[in-house]
């Protein structure tokens, strides 16, 4: 196995960090209708 540079490892990490804030972003609104579909209507 061959041995990742600085740059190869800091792009690793950049990359799956955008990619794991973009999915929090894409279900954020699923969770909020699931969230609002269960609590009653007076307290939303």
């Amino acid at each position: 196995m061959k041995k990742k540079s600085i740059s190869e490892r800091v792009f690793n990490v950049l990359g799956y960090t955008i990619l794991s804030l973009l999915a929090v972003i894409a279900v954020i609104p699923f969770i909020m209708i699931i969230s609002s579909s269960v609590t009653a209507e007076h307290t939303i």
